[in-house]
């Protein structure tokens, strides 16, 4: 085995270690929608794709506890519009806890509480704001197109995961903004067909046709267009 593999798979080896160890240090209590906390709560959930689409790409949601109404609600965007406003953003089509049709059990990405998950709710009670609410394509805008949005609206800092393809689209030819854990600053081009990412957080990223390669900084990993080697994931 050369050297040069060696150093290959010492690297994916501690990547791998380091993200089980911030999993392990910055876990929380995660709320299920059966409970009923004291403080707002916004988790932002996902669930990979159906067939051979998981390999390849997950779907993004919101569900917020608003401790005031005593209930939990959903929020996000779905391939199929209102007949009736022709919107595809989406409150309460589903239960919260409702996965993806023939998709797979969903996963909470990241909870937040407190005054941060009230200003996540602020953006989502919003919903006329949202520029691409009448608008889907599954490359972008789509259902991760959204959380980034909302995530850059509310300026909470997430780094949603490569196989979240839509999350740096633009509708502009050539657009620069910021990144989704404001750390960075990212340049897409023609919707994200070809773009550069780089970031405090997020590290360094390429995106070619619309999928992603790079590293993470923090946490550390490896992103591919499979997912991310490393993170605790």
């Amino acid at each position: 085995m050369s050297n040069e593999v060696i150093y290959i798979l010492t690297s994916i080896g501690v990547l791998c270690t380091l993200g089980r160890i911030y999993k392990v240090v910055s876990a929380k209590r995660i709320y299920g929608s059966s409970s009923s906390p004291h403080k707002f709560i916004v988790q932002l959930r996902y669930a990979y794709l159906p067939s051979v689409l998981k390999f390849i790409a997950v779907h993004y949601w919101f569900i917020v506890f608003d401790p005031s109404e005593k209930k939990w609600t959903r929020w996000e965007v779905w391939q199929y519009s209102d007949n009736y406003s022709g919107w595809h953003l989406r409150k309460d089509l589903f239960s919260p806890d409702r996965d993806v049709d023939g998709g797979y059990k969903f996963h909470v990405a990241e909870q937040w509480e407190g005054k941060v998950a009230q200003r996540i709710n602020a953006v989502l009670e919003e919903p006329d704001v949202y520029p691409f609410k009448k608008r889907y394509f599954f490359l972008g805008p789509n259902s991760n197109t959204y959380p980034a949005w909302v995530l850059k609206k509310a300026k909470v800092s997430f780094d949603l995961q490569p196989l979240a393809i839509g999350k740096d689209y633009t509708h502009k030819i050539l657009g620069m903004q910021l990144t989704t854990t404001r750390t960075g600053l990212q340049l897409e081009a023609f919707t994200s067909l070809v773009g550069f990412k780089i970031g405090l957080k997020e590290g360094v990223e390429i995106h070619i046709l619309f999928l992603t390669f790079g590293v993470g900084v923090w946490p550390p990993c490896i992103k591919t267009p499979f997912g991310r080697i490393g993170c605790g994931d």
